[in-house]
């Protein structure tokens, strides 16, 4: 039987929860409940424990040695100015999971906002009628086709900093020169960027066994992702069939 986990903390003397309705809440009040993540898929969300942490003799700790921790995120404490020109640092959720989080303070309030979060396609079956309309903030948003778009390494593109690196790694060997723009882009239509950036991720401070599959992306590509495999139940209804909650 699989051994379902609550984060009881989230709940008082009575069995209810409650959640504080503001417009961008902080990376406490998801975590409230998306702290069963840490297990699944080995995110830990945007607090503290998410800082990098570097380590040295100099007086400046950025002149430090990063210090591997399966906790961090990379996006932590960095900046991203969106296509509209509004900057936001990223230090909790609502940077990629909050539709109006970019907005210009200057606009009106949207009355009629929509306030379903922007959601992807993941591992679980989760409201799969919301997966991407639109999706949150994505690898291939903000690293390709944001007008903005970050490449940390300073290459034009993605594309070409990743065919760079490849050729100096040795790993493009053998191939003409004028296919090794075509074999990057393939890896690119069929391998996603999680497939190979996230890894080492580690629940509770043990290794997560991650496997691989295809699923359908933002772009309607069938790509390789990685996944947790988890034990899947569900309630159902014995009159109608009906599955009722997965």
């Amino acid at each position: 039987m699989p051994i379902f986990k609550w984060d009881t903390e989230a709940f008082d003397e009575n069995g209810r929860t409650t959640i504080p309705m503001l417009r961008f809440p902080a990376n406490d009040n998801c975590m409230a409940c998306h702290r069963t993540s840490n297990s699944r898929r080995g995110f830990y969300g945007f607090g503290e424990a998410a800082s990098a942490t570097l380590e040295g003799d100099g007086e400046n700790p950025e002149d430090g040695t990063l210090v591997d921790d399966y906790q961090d995120d990379v996006h932590k404490g960095k900046t991203y100015t969106d296509d509209n020109g509004e900057t936001r640092d990223i230090e909790n959720c609502n940077s990629c999971h909050s539709k109006q989080y970019f907005k210009s303070p200057l606009m009106n309030v949207d009355l009629d906002a929509n306030h379903d979060f922007p959601k992807g396609n993941s591992d679980m079956d989760v409201r799969n009628d919301l997966d991407y309309p639109p999706n949150a903030k994505s690898c291939e948003e903000c690293h390709m086709e944001a007008k903005n778009a970050v490449v940390p390494s300073g290459h034009d593109n993605l594309l070409e900093a990743h065919r760079e690196l490849w050729k100096g790694n040795g790993d493009m060997a053998g191939y003409s020169r004028d296919s090794l723009t075509k074999i990057t882009q393939t890896h690119f239509d069929v391998v996603s960027c999680q497939a190979c950036h996230i890894n080492g991720k580690k629940s509770r401070g043990n290794p997560i066994q991650i496997l691989f599959r295809y699923r359908i992306a933002e772009d309607g590509k069938s790509k390789m992702v990685p996944y947790n495999p988890r034990v899947r139940s569900y309630w159902k209804d014995k009159v109608s069939g009906r599955a009722l909650v997965r």
